[in-house]
């Protein structure tokens, strides 16, 4: 399992950016781990969706108040803000963020 931390963490270290995909009613993890990483790795997070990643719900975690973090109504237009154009007829999930 330290192997795979590894990797990920390499991953994101030389990525361009993270995409975080969540849907209500969904509590993140791992996931969340990984995002931390890229925050240290001052990456830019594209979230899509809204989840109860924290006890109190997705406005009390503070991380989506980073100037890194930023959320999208849907996986294409996360994708687009990093310049990746995605083929046509791809299914994509269209998941609209909820507002506090």
């Amino acid at each position: 399992m330290a192997q795979e931390w590894a990797q990920k963490a390499r991953e994101i270290h030389d990525s361009d950016g993270f995409i975080l995909y969540c849907q209500p009613g969904e509590v993140l993890r791992g996931a969340l781990v990984e995002a931390g990483m890229a925050m240290a790795f001052q990456k830019r997070i594209a979230c899509v969706g809204s989840c109860d990643a924290t006890l109190g719900g997705p406005t009390q975690a503070t991380y989506t108040y980073s100037p890194l973090w930023v959320a999208f109504d849907s996986l294409k237009d996360a994708f687009l803000s990093f310049g990746i154009t995605l083929p046509q007829g791809l299914p994509i999930p269209e998941q609209t963020r909820l507002t506090a």
